[in-house]
């Protein structure tokens, strides 16, 4: 999963989303707007939870996570 630092954070956000589902995406600009905001004292933590009716969704996470560990990490 992808982890921020957490020895810096002060509070910790894990955020369960869908990288195909709609809904997650619109929050996208919400959770930019929490890092902005707090920095180094928000952790954000994305948790991937899959839906099947999205056919492309557990590649799409396994795919974020391969990015996360190249220093690639969403959001």
């Amino acid at each position: 999963m992808n982890d921020s630092s957490a020895a810096r954070a002060t509070a910790v956000l894990d955020v369960w989303c869908e990288l195909q589902c709609p809904d997650c995406r619109s929050a996208l600009a919400d959770l930019r707007a929490l890092r902005a905001r707090y920095g180094d004292r928000l952790e954000l933590r994305l948790r991937h939870f899959p839906l099947e009716k999205h056919k492309h969704a557990f590649a799409a996470a396994q795919a974020a996570e391969e990015a996360a560990e190249q220093g690639r990490s969403w959001p």
